[in-house]
C-alpha cells in the first residue's frame, strides 16, 4: 500500500493528531516546503486550525497556497491519525 501511496502524483499526508507530520509522499514536499517543515515536524498553527475546522465539518476544503489551488480533503477515523490527500 505504501508503494502506492509513495507513486501518487497527489499530496497525500499522515499526521498525528498532535501535528506531527508522519507520512508525506513526494508529491506533498512542495506544501511542507512552503509550510516551512518536514516529515516528522508539527504542521504550523494556522494549518492545525484548519485541519481541526475541516475535521468538525467532515468535508473537502480548497486552500490557496503560494499562488497554486489545492483541494485538501482532511478525515480522521478515530486511530489518531488525520489522513489528508488532495
Amino acid at each position: 500500500m505504501e508503494q502506492l501511496l509513495s507513486a501518487s502524483p497527489c499530496p497525500i499526508l499522515r499526521v498525528r493528531e498532535n501535528g506531527i507530520v508522519v507520512y508525506a509522499n513526494e508529491a506533498s514536499f512542495p506544501l511542507l516546503a512552503i509550510w516551512e517543515i518536514n516529515k516528522g515536524e508539527k504542521l504550523p498553527s494556522n494549518i492545525m486550525a484548519f485541519v481541526r475546522k475541516a475535521i468538525l465539518k467532515k468535508g473537502t476544503q480548497v486552500v490557496e497556497v503560494k499562488e497554486r489551488n489545492y483541494s485538501l480533503t482532511f478525515k480522521s477515523p478515530g486511530d489518531g491519525y488525520i489522513y489528508s490527500w488532495a
